[in-house]
């Protein structure tokens, strides 16, 4: 049976080739039996996982744009059941208790887990956590609910030199699977570690769903981990192709709740882990790596790679069918399922041809050619010309189009701290790029691709050397691929609701609004998108500092006007990410004059206009 929250799921059936697959672009999952296509059944907007209710067989579909959840009936292969959630809530993962019609949901955007009886509609209990809670996973043994925080939260001084790592951490909630009380929090802990060609040190991020080994006595936890110590300014080694993300599995021990960072499972040549599987023996982990278009086949006894399975464009998640024979994988960016007859290899050939097929998921596109093929090459780092040695896409920091929580130290590349940027509702209407202003159009990312992720480039050697300078001559029009690239970017307009947003302006909120129009706060957050950036200006208020660098290798002079729009979802803020709460950013603002009150109700105005597009 599955046991954690995924893009995925096999119908339980001994001998069944029944797969049920989201399509979170397309607006629909598909079943997929034996590598032919059954249906695809529309469902409602942005499906993000799958599960099948155990005593029904019901399957039940989260989605993540509109807040509810669809069941589908298992015969009709029609939804005959929608369920409301939250308002602005962002349902991302769904498990099912074993036996029970009970459903836990993830809700991202409130940082909360539901337990729902979906026979009844009874809402159980429920749990509110701190972070971006995404994934679940269930312990049957211990009766327990494990919860990942998507983005690991902030470390103690990253807005500076030296963050105190000793205290970063990246979370997974433990609850009581009955009450959903939060019992224990385990830390994934920064892993000191020399810079090797094969391995290197950082903090996990963007967790994945944990995967419980057969016997129950561990969990295996996909994710990314960020060096970030490294840099000019922070003086540590890394901030190259291969030590700036690198993609690893964290492994828990469930009896005591805590990670041996010396078992964490560093896994080469690529930035992200995403889904996971185990074998019914617990023997051997399958652990998809997203930009390198692989599976990766771990033998967790001996503790060695056994091989690497080639597969499609960004593989987000992963299943064995019920015999464990056959591995199926979501390979997102290309609409696909790649079927993978595994008894050559379990039985210890591991030079066997073992791709049995790949099956097309998407009747219809929903998205431009020229936008997918943008988002693929977002998504990517097995293209050379993209990055070197399979490792940094740009899906690597901006998971979604949004943003990693992490300040990195840009200064080896002429900038300095840096905040990393959400681009959703970016798309248009902004003007320059980063926070210096120092790219003037998304093709100037050519130049990153080179500099960071090692990549050969998009554009022809030639064209780039007269092209290069990011405030010179456009690389519009240069490459297809590379404007393709920008259209993806600027096709980032909508913007998820703040869970704040009802309509109305509480106490608090029309007190904070006095304040915006006092302290004239429009005057740079202008327009329908809070922002005076698209007349190039840049502003000094008061934050830069000593660590801020530079701006192109020169001076800064200022920084970028940051959107008001989607504030409630991209903590920390400011450039060098020093505020945690848009109350402390307002604070730091030498140009206003607001008491700590007076911020907060502004920081709550700005929380309740939100409501997104």
């Amino acid at each position: 049976q599955v046991l954690n929250s995924t893009t995925l799921v096999t119908e339980s059936d001994t001998g069944s080739r029944r797969v049920w697959v989201v399509n979170p672009d397309n607006d629909s999952v598909t079943l997929v039996d034996d590598g032919d296509v059954v249906v695809e059944v529309p469902v409602g907007d942005k499906p993000s996982a799958v599960a099948v209710n155990p005593v029904s067989g019901d399957v039940w579909v989260a989605n993540k744009g509109d807040n509810t959840l669809n069941a589908i009936d298992p015969d009709t292969y029609q939804v005959v059941r929608t369920v409301t959630l939250p308002m602005a809530s962002q349902p991302h993962g769904i498990v099912f208790r074993p036996g029970s019609h009970e459903l836990y949901v993830a809700l991202e955007a409130l940082g909360q887990v539901l337990r729902l009886n979906v026979a009844t509609d009874q809402t159980l209990g429920s749990a509110m956590l701190d972070g971006r809670v995404r994934h679940l996973a269930i312990d049957v043994g211990r009766d327990r609910v494990y919860a990942t925080n998507f983005v690991t939260p902030f470390v103690p001084g990253e807005d500076g030199l030296s963050p105190d790592v000793q205290n970063a951490n990246a979370e997974i909630f433990v609850l009581d699977a009955a009450s959903l009380a939060h019992t224990s929090t385990v830390s994934l802990g920064y892993l000191n570690k020399g810079v090797s060609e094969s391995s290197g040190p950082g903090l996990p991020n963007y967790l994945n769903a944990p995967v419980l080994s057969p016997d129950g006595s561990y969990a295996y936890v996909p994710s990314k981990q960020d060096n970030i110590l490294s840099g000019g300014l922070r003086g540590g080694a890394g901030m190259t192709f291969d030590q700036t993300v690198r993609a690893v599995t964290s492994r828990v021990n469930l009896a005591n709740l805590t990670e041996n960072p010396g078992v964490r499972i560093d896994h080469d040549n690529a930035s992200v882990a995403t889904g996971a599987a185990f074998t019914g023996d617990g023997r051997y982990l399958f652990v998809a790596l997203e930009t390198s278009r692989e599976v990766v086949v771990y033998d967790v006894i001996s503790g060695f790679e056994l091989t690497r399975l080639n597969t499609g464009r960004a593989p987000q998640g992963v299943a064995l069918s019920p015999d464990g024979e056959v591995l199926y994988v979501h390979d997102f960016m290309d609409r696909a399922l790649t079927t993978f007859d595994l008894k050559a290899i379990l039985n210890g050939d591991v030079s066997a041809t073992v791709a049995v097929g790949s099956t097309s998921l998407v009747s219809q596109e929903a998205l431009s050619p020229t936008v997918l093929l943008g988002k693929q090459l977002f998504y990517d780092a097995a293209d050379d010309r993209l990055a070197r040695d399979n490792y940094m896409s740009c899906a690597s920091c901006h998971n979604d189009g949004g943003q990693d929580g992490r300040t990195w130290d840009l200064s080896t590349f002429g900038e300095g701290l840096r905040n990393t940027i959400g681009l959703l509702g970016r798309g248009s209407g902004h003007g320059r790029l980063h926070w210096t202003g120092n790219f003037d159009e998304v093709q100037d990312f050519e130049n990153q691709i080179r500099s960071l992720a090692g990549g050969t480039g998009l554009l022809e050697d030639g064209d780039f050397a007269v092209v290069e300078d990011p405030m010179g001559a456009p690389k519009q029009g240069y490459d297809a691929e590379l404007d393709a690239v920008a259209a993806y970017v600027e096709s980032l307009t909508a913007i998820p609701a703040s869970p704040y947003y009802d309509g109305n302006l509480s106490a608090a909120g029309q007190a904070g609004e006095g304040v915006f129009q006092r302290e004239g706060c429009a005057g740079c957050h202008s327009g329908s998108e809070g922002t005076d950036s698209p007349s190039g200006v840049v502003h000094d208020v008061g934050t830069i500092t000593a660590v801020t660098g530079n701006a192109s290798g020169g001076p800064v002079y200022g920084l970028d006007t940051p959107t008001l729009n989607h504030l409630w979802a991209t903590a920390p803020y400011l450039h060098d990410g020093s505020a945690l709460t848009i109350a402390e950013a307002i604070l730091r603002h030498s140009n206003v004059t607001v008491t700590e009150q007076e911020a907060v109700e502004l920081e709550m105005y700005l929380l309740e206009i939100d409501g997104g597009r």
